[in-house]
């Protein structure tokens, strides 16, 4: 099955956004963050107004624990943020560009102006569907994205029912 298609910024952008949203140990890492170092703070302060029979340690644990909270989730969007803004400060000729995408028994085949790629079904690492996309990824941070608004309908299933019939086959 061979498809054509072109990738733009919102597609890698899409792709980073994956990528953060499906990642273990930035997940783990965002929840203890966001939740637990709040709690520990509120806990810590709550406990020494106990010890020190001040009420003013509580109204200080909550102060804390709230300051932390946004601290945070201040950090983490301005975090996904700086990283679309690297991604659209780039100019990558070989991403957002046409691509002859072939998808065979053998492998992946990847064809553009100034370049071509194989992978073997072996070489992939990861295939990933989404509503609207589908990443074939032949390494743990790229992949090849394979947009449904740029296919249609019809083609993104025929090519994610090819893909998922050859993946770990």
């Amino acid at each position: 099955m061979e498809l054509s298609y072109e990738n733009n910024v919102g597609d890698s952008v899409a792709l980073m956004r994956y990528q953060l949203a499906t990642d273990p140990d930035f997940k783990k890492r965002k929840r203890l963050n966001l939740y637990i170092y709040p709690l520990i703070i509120l806990a810590g302060l709550s406990m020494l107004s106990v010890i020190n029979k001040e009420f003013a340690g509580v109204i200080g644990g909550i102060i804390g624990a709230l300051i932390a909270y946004v601290w945070n989730w201040c950090a983490y969007r301005h975090h996904e943020r700086k990283l679309e803004k690297h991604i659209r400060g780039r100019e990558q000729k070989e991403v957002y560009c046409r691509h002859t995408v072939t998808i065979a028994s053998e492998g992946i085949t990847e064809k553009t102006a100034e370049s071509q790629n194989f992978h073997s079904w072996k070489a992939v690492t990861r295939v990933s569907f989404t509503p609207d996309f589908i990443y074939v990824f032949n390494t743990p941070v790229t992949a090849h994205i394979i947009p449904l608004r740029e296919v249609g309908e019809a083609v993104f299933q025929q090519a994610a029912a090819e893909i998922g019939k050859y993946w770990k086959a």
